[in-house]
């Protein structure tokens, strides 16, 4: 690949790992190689290196260096090392890079994007997808090379975006290459961390050089210098590349002083070296230095001039001088920058706190003077002492708002708090304590409702009380908050009608979660009992009578209507549009209320809405609540691809767990009981002890199921009674998840047969009291097995009639291998054997092969000869691959199904290879005959 630079020695093994990862590029397949090591060990070199042999490759490549001060810039890394190429597009070039799912990522690039389109529900998330796909376009046609330097000085959301992208790179034709120092103070470890454990990550950390390196070094430099003075700068240096360059510049400074015992006179080299270049500047230029250090990335020399207080010609003069001798550096815009972060932390270490503050203080007024985006005042203005100027509070409220425009609610908060530092006016107070909840509560911050209840204190508005509303659901509801809240939408029912039953809304969503809260919710609603769904407001309180119907397990056909008239044939989402939580809210409702049919119908409008906008929020939210549908109509193949679906689409903290859980009790019904035990393992996200959330409910039962069918009972005891547990917490008492059937199994093996049926009643008494026939069907047949025959089989029979009324036809199935075994037993071979092959029947459909398994073992037992179920043409596809099918024969490119299925054009085209070899064609024609369907 070509010879390294001469300062390069000794790197053999990471040069040959980046040469793979480039010819892998070059041959259309992705790669993540992450550089790690501390200071100076010579991660930059190999960085540069990387992109130089890139680019002899002809291998477009962009690269970008964090720099001091951008932590509380959102994406300010990505921003760096995208931004120049999307800069250099002409407009039709740009408008094609930002096309479909990318547009999502044009408010880095232009902090106005966000205002001018729709904010979706997660702007993080949204950002991070568009990104990828911004990234996708840019290396469609030649591959593409990032290269990220100093990764450990990034901003948050910048790295998050990089770990989105690494988890996709394979299917890209990209190389991601990252430099970074472990454990460095203030840098985002765990962010860090999470890149080196990506997959086929390629991770390498450069070791001290040797003795010999050294010496090439050495006679590389030209520098005249016997064994021992060799030795002295390798003992010296620690084999760090960039001491050892030091101390080879203070042997050529003064050849005749550098004796091995002067130079191991240095001491510790890395705090000694440096430094005593940096005492040597002229005033001038040590003052310039220092004022580089604070500046950052908004060092220029008409600002530092500026700061200095010195002549811009003076200024210029020092800086000359400063490149020269290889101190500071100047970037083609003009920005000035050190040649290396350990010079750079040389002169950061002589700066005093007081100078420092003053400095920022300097620049955050200079750049407010220049218009610069609030963004980068704010920066400066975090690391000044509060000074009582009303600018700078509405400065670092705007760059707050860009900040939780662009998905980054962590630093928009850090923004938020120092603003009531400068402070502001006593009427605006309320205002910014409001804005810190709500960026508080977004990122997470168990602080959010403390700061809310401050800021309701202040100001008793609608907007206030419903961000304290979400705050107390996000950390667990108590008695108190009605008595805090309701006042207020009191108050505002006259002035406001439609913000008071938004926030009563609200509160009875919060009451969900706080069983003694759910009489005086009940009554608050009573007032909205005869709601239709005319206006929005009215719309979101059927979406809070719903989720309070089916929680509450009192009424499954009142829960169905009312989750009916919320979505209002289709006005909800027309209204709301697919990135709206209160959209799968009410979805989600129907799908509990057996409302299958018409779940699934309002399913395809989201996923089309999603399509259209772009919203990968919307179709992962669809296809996770897809799965679970098809979960309660027994399609156990649907709900894999469904789950898959989601998980493929992207990793959301709410979303994925959920569609993990669903995932893996489609595995257990399929039989691959393996695949279904490592879906719900502990892995990033998904830890061993669940966060106290709904989605937790699903992963504790999905692991309690898993556990029981592979005979580990005390971890299914343990999992089960956990989903117990935490549905009791949040007051749920519709039998959705049978957990205590489950429990009842686990306590019945272990000998507990009371306890065991002790559960079964209990589930049964709530399964009347919903009132759903499913459900009813599936406690019926657990209970005649309680039963002596000849009444269990009577009992069977009535559970089989039950079962047909219901939605899923996997319990009729089971309750038809029940009793098809009991007729069996009973003698009646002819009768079993028509039970047992109706219920094989039903579970091949289904896709369901524990079931169908059994079903047919039973079948044999009573004389039937079973057909053994064939897959042949479109049936043989995976899930994955029969997703893409009717897209195929629909006549949408590859391009149009990765949008719309939100894989990556790569990903496609890799499935159609594999698909074309699998049916023995060559075309999309040929594949869309298959299913029937003439392509557009």
């Amino acid at each position: 690949m070509g010879r390294p630079s001469a300062a390069i020695v000794e790197r053999g093994r990471e040069l040959a790992a980046i040469d793979v990862a480039l010819a892998d590029v070059a041959a259309g397949t992705g790669a993540l190689v992450v550089l790690e090591g501390p200071g100076g060990i010579g991660k930059t070199l190999l960085a540069e290196e990387c992109a130089q042999r890139a680019r002899r490759l002809e291998l477009p490549t962009l690269m970008a260096r964090s720099v001091e001060g951008e932590r509380e810039i959102p994406h300010g890394l990505v921003a760096r090392l995208l931004g120049p190429r999307l800069a250099g597009a002409d407009d039709d070039e740009r408008a094609m890079l930002l096309a479909g799912p990318a547009a999502r990522a044009a408010p880095i690039f232009d902090p106005g994007a966000a205002a001018r389109t729709d904010a979706p529900a997660d702007p993080e998330f949204a950002i991070q997808h568009g990104l990828a796909w911004l990234v996708a376009n840019l290396a469609e046609d030649t591959g593409l090379v990032l290269v990220c330097d100093d990764a450990h000085r990034a901003d948050a959301p910048s790295l998050r975006a990089l770990r989105y992208l690494a988890r996709r790179i394979e299917d890209l034709g990209v190389l991601l290459l990252v430099a970074t120092r472990r454990n460095e103070p203030g840098s985002e470890h765990a962010l860090l961390d999470d890149l080196s454990r990506v997959p086929r990550a390629v991770v390498l950390r450069p070791r001290e050089l040797t003795a010999d390196a050294v010496g090439a070094l050495v006679a590389r430099a030209g520098v005249a210098a016997d064994a021992a003075v060799v030795d002295a700068i390798h003992v010296s240096s620690g084999g760090v590349p960039f001491y050892v360059n030091e101390l080879l510049r203070a042997v050529a400074a003064a050849p005749d002083e550098a004796t091995a015992d002067a130079l191991r006179a240095h001491g510790d080299v890395r705090r000694t070296v440096v430094a005593r270049r940096f005492t040597d500047l002229a005033p001038a230029a040590a003052l310039l230095a220092r004022i580089v250090v604070v500046a950052g990335a908004h060092a220029v020399p008409s600002r530092v001039a500026e700061v200095a207080g010195l002549p811009l010609e003076q200024v210029l003069t020092a800086l000359d001088a400063l490149v020269a001798t290889e101190f500071l550096t100047v970037a083609d815009d003009g920005t000035i920058g050190f040649v290396h972060p350990l010079v750079e932390a040389a002169v950061d270490a002589e700066i005093g706190p007081d100078e420092r503050r003053d400095r920022h203080a300097q620049l955050a007024a200079l750049l407010h003077a220049e218009q610069a985006h609030p963004e980068h005042v704010a920066a400066h203005l975090l690391e000044s002492l509060p000074d009582d100027r009303p600018w700078a509070i509405d400065t670092l409220r705007e760059a707050a708002r860009a900040a939780s425009a662009r998905g980054a609610p962590e630093i928009a908060a850090r923004l938020l708090e120092r603003a009531l530092r400068e402070p502001p006016s006593a009427e605006a107070r309320g205002a910014v304590l409001e804005e810190l909840g709500v960026a508080q509560l977004r990122a997470g911050d168990a602080r959010a409702a403390a700061t809310l209840a401050l800021a309701l204190a202040e100001r008793r508005t609608i907007g206030a009380a419903r961000a304290l509303v979400r705050a107390l659901a996000a950390g667990g509801g108590s008695r108190e908050v009605f008595d805090m809240l309701a006042p207020v939408a009191d108050a505002h029912r006259d002035d406001d009608p439609e913000g008071a039953m938004l926030l009563d809304a609200d509160i009875a969503a919060l009451g969900l979660l706080e069983p003694a809260s759910a009489d005086a919710i009940s009554q608050r609603l009573d007032r909205y009992r005869d709601v239709r769904g005319a206006t929005a407001a009215e719309r979101l309180v059927l979406v809070a009578l719903a989720q309070q119907s089916w929680v509450s397990g009192n009424d499954v056909a009142r829960t169905a209507e009312l989750a009916r008239s919320a979505l209002g044939d289709g006005l909800l989402l027309a209204r709301e549009t697919s990135d709206s939580v209160a959209v799968g809210q009410a979805i989600f409702a129907l799908v509990v209320a057996d409302g299958l049919v018409e779940a699934e119908q309002h399913l395809d409008a989201v996923v089309a809405d999603a399509e259209g906008r772009g919203s990968i929020y919307g179709y992962t939210s669809a296809a996770t609540i897809r799965a679970l549908a098809r979960l309660r109509a027994g399609d156990v193949a649907g709900a894999e691809v469904a789950a898959r679906a989601s998980l493929d689409a992207a990793d959301h903290a709410v979303l994925t767990p959920s569609a993990r859980a669903f995932l893996a009790i489609a595995l257990a019904e399929r039989d691959d009981l393996v695949a279904a035990a490592a879906v719900v393992a502990p892995r990033p996200g998904l830890p061993a002890v669940l966060p106290p959330t709904m989605p937790s409910i699903h992963v504790a039962y999905a692991r309690g199921l898993v556990a029981l069918l592979t005979d580990r009972i005390d971890e299914a005891r343990a999992a089960l009674l956990d989903a117990g547990a935490r549905e009791t917490s949040f007051a749920i008492r519709a039998p959705v998840l049978a957990w205590r059937l489950l429990l009842a199994g686990v306590m019945a093996r272990s000998g507990d047969v009371t306890r065991a049926r002790s559960l079964v009643d209990e589930h049964a008494a709530l399964a009347r009291r919903w009132g759903s026939t499913t459900v009813l069907a599936g406690v019926e047949r657990i209970q005649a097995m309680f039963v002596a025959e000849p009444e269990r089989q009577r009992e069977l029979d009535a559970v089989v009639q039950r079962a047909r009324r219901g939605v899923d036809r996997l319990e009729l199935a089971r309750a038809l291998v029940d009793g098809g075994i009991e007729r069996r037993r009973a003698g009646d071979a002819a009768a079993a054997r028509e039970r047992l092959g109706e219920a094989l029947g039903i579970a091949d459909a289904m896709g369901a092969r524990a079931l169908g398994g059994r079903a047919r073992r039973e079948l044999e037992k009573a004389g039937g000869r079973p057909a053994r179920t064939r897959s042949s043409g479109v049936e043989a596809l995976t899930d994955a691959e029969q997703r893409i099918v009717p897209l195929v024969a629909l006549g949408r490119t590859n391009r149009e199904i990765a949008q719309a299925l939100f894989l990556t054009p790569k990903t496609v085209e890799n499935h159609l290879g594999r698909m074309y070899r699998k049916l023995g064609i060559g075309s999309r024609a040929e594949l869309a005959a298959l299913v029937g369907t003439t392509p557009d």
